[in-house]
């Protein structure tokens, strides 16, 4: 974070750790144009030399379910991560946000300009009517969880289960008897809920009642409207998420589930792990990869091996594991 800090300006530095994806995506354009610009005509270094004829590691004898029943036989995952997204929650009946049945693009309420209008802050500081009449159908308690959050609750029973990463905010973790201690909710939650001027907190069963009344709830001591902690756009993330974010480093297997890996900065946790670490992907598509190019200049093939991206096309990956199709699937399959 210190390096990024020194490289952006205080400004675009403040819109990155608040989320701004359109300011996080711009810049991983113009770095990627850079790097490529920069790739076909650079030499390497001594350094980078040395980082291109490092060993790279190979944690699994094969990079398949075999490779990675056998790590786990032989007693060296005993510090699991797991992140999620909204793919472990679809079965349960709750949308996603960003496929084609997705909440975005299915929406249609009136006053919003955008979809993505009702879970943006300065909107809801203006109108937090669509929100609230929205609400009812994202409760926690109108859904079950999946085979997935059951699977997550079983790590932690056999006490392998260091940290939960969600990008969820239904709070199905909490229903499956994960303990809420292991729990990131990267992006909030609906508990608690607090006041957004004087943030006074306030219960979520009191902002359910509201809700389900088809009625703003406001705060008793200055009247300003009562938000759920979900981590609406123009909100920074929870610091709960930065304050355990060296513990991906001290994983000896990430598992991650049903998400996209396109939101920022989470899905920059999947960079975290030391490079002897197995990671595993299960989801519908690949995600978050750098492309494997056996014609590559020295420059470019330095710039692979520094990528800390999934390497799922690298005849070499002894590392990553892409499982595709259903997360609720393979758990059912392989558990």
């Amino acid at each position: 974070m210190n390096g990024l800090k020194s490289t952006l300006s205080p400004e675009v530095y403040e819109q990155v750790m608040n989320g701004d994806q359109e300011v996080i995506n711009e810049i991983i354009a113009l770095t990627k144009y850079f790097k490529a610009s920069e790739g076909k005509k650079r030499e390497l270094t001594a350094e980078q030399r040395k980082v291109l004829e490092k060993p790279v590691p190979t944690p699994l004898d094969s990079t398949d379910l075999k490779g990675l029943a056998e790590y786990i036989r032989s007693g060296k995952a005993k510090r699991i991560v797991t992140m999620a997204g909204a793919g472990i929650s679809t079965a349960c009946g709750i949308p996603d946000f960003r496929s084609e049945g997705g909440l975005y693009k299915t929406l249609k309420m009136e006053g919003l300009r955008q979809p993505e209008d009702i879970f943006t802050l300065d909107f809801f500081l203006d109108n937090p009517n669509p929100f609230y009449k929205l609400a009812p159908s994202l409760l926690p308690e109108k859904f079950h969880p999946s085979k997935t959050h059951y699977f997550i609750k079983l790590l932690e029973e056999k006490g392998l289960l260091l940290r939960h990463f969600t990008q969820n905010i239904d709070m199905l973790e909490s229903i499956a008897h994960v303990n809420k201690d292991l729990v990131i909710h990267a992006h909030g939650c609906f508990d608690p809920c607090h006041c957004v001027k004087c943030h006074e907190e306030v219960t979520y069963e009191e902002f359910r009642k509201a809700a389900l009344d088809g009625t703003v709830l406001k705060c008793k001591k200055c009247g300003g409207f009562i938000k759920p902690d979900i981590v609406f756009f123009g909100e920074g993330l929870p610091q709960v998420f930065f304050d355990h974010l060296d513990e991906l480093e001290e994983t000896d297997l990430l598992i991650v589930m049903g998400t996209s890996l396109t939101v920022h900065p989470f899905a920059g946790l999947v960079e975290f792990p030391p490079e002897q670490v197995p990671r595993v992907f299960i989801n519908r598509d690949p995600a978050f990869t750098i492309e494997y190019n056996p014609d590559a200049t020295d420059y470019e093939k330095y710039e692979y091996r520094s990528s800390l991206r999934f390497k799922f096309d690298n005849p070499e990956n002894r590392r990553d594991l892409f499982l595709q199709g259903n997360c609720d699937e393979w758990v059912e399959k392989h558990t």
